[in-house]
């Protein structure tokens, strides 16, 4: 069988501009995530998971996510839940005057 010559242009170019690069621009998976990942599911050991879910919040802070530049407060979940009902009550009682139906 004849040798082949290895035609150097049809080489795909490696990369593009979401690729995780060594001393490049941080990603929120990068190498460690995922290997914390796939040892977590290959293992089936939530302690893995969890270790991986703590490198991916962590990064989150690090202003990775829009989310990572809020910062959040604990609301009692009661007084949370009450203006949630009465929202819901208001929009469904303006819903039922709309279209007619007897409350």
């Amino acid at each position: 069988m004849p040798v082949q010559k290895k035609d150097e242009s049809a080489d795909l170019e490696i990369g593009g501009s979401y690729r995780w690069r060594r001393n490049g621009e941080a990603h929120m998976l990068n190498p460690a995530t995922i290997a914390k990942l796939q040892v977590a599911t290959r293992q089936n050991k939530y302690e893995s998971y969890e270790e991986f879910a703590k490198l991916v919040n962590d990064q989150s802070r690090q202003l990775m996510t829009i989310r990572g530049m809020f910062s959040f407060t604990d609301l009692d979940p009661y007084q949370l839940r009450g203006r949630a009902l009465d929202c819901n009550r208001k929009a469904l009682q303006n819903r039922c005057n709309v279209t007619g139906i007897n409350q």
